[in-house]
């Protein structure tokens, strides 16, 4: 299982999405109960990131496969909304607002 932490909702509090295989559950909610959002996303190996990539202040899952990513701008099922080739085998990716414009990019840290 893995675990991430998310504005899910835009309401500028951060709740945990849990992700066993290729399902997500999301919660915006520290109370137990059902999953806000129960979605299939990507396969199971890949590696997740979270990000507002949109700007519209709600977090949403970006999965990378290789060298290619697989960026989601909402939480419902389907296609990507964008597919990039970015980075280096070695690279550690982070997520971040690096120009201040409330969306969130890519960025790399080469050893």
């Amino acid at each position: 299982m893995d675990y991430f932490v998310g504005d899910w909702d835009g309401d500028s509090r951060d709740f945990l999405a849990l992700r066993r295989g290729n399902k997500f559950y999301v919660c915006n909610t520290n109370a137990t109960g059902a999953p806000v959002w129960l979605a299939n996303d990507g396969r199971e190996g890949d590696e997740v990131l979270v990000g507002d990539w949109n700007g519209d202040r709600k977090d949403t899952f970006a999965v990378r496969r290789g060298f290619t990513y697989h960026v989601k701008n909402t939480m419902a099922g389907g296609n990507a909304d964008i597919v990039l080739n970015y980075g280096r085998a070695n690279d550690v990716i982070l997520v971040g607002d690096w120009d201040g414009n409330r969306s969130d990019t890519l960025g790399v840290v080469r050893h």
